[in-house]
């Protein structure tokens, strides 16, 4: 990886147009969190913080958590995703400042590590980058 990053994946979501808790839904055998959360892990991010809603310890359970991830949860998911977002960056803030944060949406399962590399490593004046 070629710049310091870190990673906030939004999980607060209550899936209710899904109909249930959309992120713990199987998918080839793992939730669909753990899809999104290994990605981007394989990506070489190692400063992982995941934000967590209402169904947070049902997705604390079935997930299993790359070393060092932090969790944090959102005390107000209904306000949406910029909240999320918010409390994700806070956290994130919290410790020592990365050059980028990226955003990851824990509902993307299909993403890959590939393509979180090609963001990360690319070159740029820009605060942000859309793949």
């Amino acid at each position: 990886m070629g710049r310091p990053v870190a990673a906030v994946v939004l999980a607060a979501g209550s899936g209710s147009r899904f109909g249930g808790v959309k992120l713990l839904a199987d998918l080839d055998g793992r939730p669909v969190l753990q899809h999104v959360v290994d990605a981007v892990a394989a990506a070489g991010i190692e400063r992982i913080v995941v934000v967590l809603g209402e169904a947070a310890d049902a997705l604390e359970a079935a997930v299993r958590w790359p070393p060092g991830a932090a969790r944090v949860r959102n005390p107000r998911p209904a306000e949406g995703l910029a909240s999320s977002l918010r409390v994700g960056v806070a956290a994130v803030r919290a410790g020592e400042e990365p050059e980028a944060i990226l955003v990851a949406l824990g509902d993307q399962p299909r993403i890959v590590p590939a393509t979180v590399r090609a963001l990360t490593d690319a070159p740029t004046d820009r605060p942000v980058i859309l793949p």
